[in-house]
C-alpha cells in the first residue's frame, strides 16, 4: 500500500495511523516488528528516541492539546508514548526534521526566556506558547476552513503535527473509545441516520482488544 495514499485516507476518515498493525500493513518494516492490539498496548510500543525531560515536555504539551476534564486527558490515554513511537518509527525523515527541530525550539527558548522547561511552566503560560505556534502557522494549508478532505500535507509545521498525533493517539487508545467515544463492538446493524442526542458523543471507529 503507498503510504502517501494511506495517510490521506485516515486525514479523511479521522480514523488512526497509529497502531503497529496498521502501519505494518502500510509497509512500515520498522513499526511492523511486533504485532501489538489497539489500544490497551501502547506502553508495550518500542521507542528510545527522547530524553526523560523531553518526554516530560511533551507529555505536558500533549495534555494542553487535550487537557484531563471530567473526561480523560492526553496523559491519562497514553498519547505521549504514542507520540514518540510515531515520530521515531512512521514519519518520513523530513516530517521527523520538521518535528524534532520544532519541539526543541520550544525547550530552547522556554530555557532563555523563563529559565523554565516547558513542563514546569504555568499551564496558561504553555498554552500561550502553543497558541502562539499556531498563529505563526495559520497559513499553511492544514488550517483550511473545512478541508477536511484535504491531501496529506507532508511539510505541515510543527504544532499541525503535535495536534494531529495527540488526537489520533488519544481517539485510537481504549481510554478514548471508551471513556470519550461511545463504544460498541458489535452493535449488528447499521444506521446511517441514526440522530445524536445533544449530550451524545460519536460513536469509535476503533476496535479495542
Amino acid at each position: 500500500m503507498d503510504r502517501r495514499f494511506f495517510l490521506q485516507a485516515l486525514t479523511m476518515l479521522g480514523g488512526s495511523y497509529a497502531t503497529a498493525a496498521i502501519a505494518g500493513l502500510a509497509g512500515s518494516s520498522q513499526a511492523a516488528a511486533k504485532p501489538l492490539a489497539i489500544g490497551p498496548s501502547i506502553d508495550e510500543l518500542p521507542s528510545d528516541l527522547f530524553s526523560e525531560q523531553e518526554r516530560k515536555d511533551l507529555s505536558a504539551m500533549a495534555e494542553v492539546i487535550i487537557p484531563r476534564t471530567e473526561s480523560p486527558g492526553a496523559i491519562d490515554a497514553g498519547v505521549p508514548k504514542f507520540i514518540e513511537y510515531m515520530v521515531q518509527n512512521w514519519l518520513s525523515e523530513a516530517e521527523q526534521q520538521i518535528f524534532l527541530e520544532g519541539f526543541r525550539a520550544i525547550q530552547k527558548y522556554c530555557l532563555a526566556d523563563f529559565s523554565k522547561s516547558f513542563s514546569a511552566l504555568h499551564p496558561n503560560q504553555q498554552l500561550d506558547i502553543l497558541e502562539d505556534l499556531e498563529d505563526k502557522a495559520s497559513d499553511s494549508p492544514w488550517y483550511d476552513f473545512a478541508n477536511v478532505q484535504r491531501q496529506y500535507i507532508e511539510d505541515a509545521p510543527f504544532i499541525c503535527q503535535l495536534k494531529e498525533l495527540t488526537i489520533f493517539g488519544f481517539y485510537s487508545s481504549e481510554v478514548g473509545a471508551k471513556q470519550v467515544l461511545r463504544h460498541d463492538p458489535m452493535p449488528m446493524q447499521f444506521d446511517g441516520e441514526y440522530a445524536l442526542g445533544e449530550e451524545d458523543s460519536s460513536w469509535s471507529m476503533i476496535r479495542t482488544m
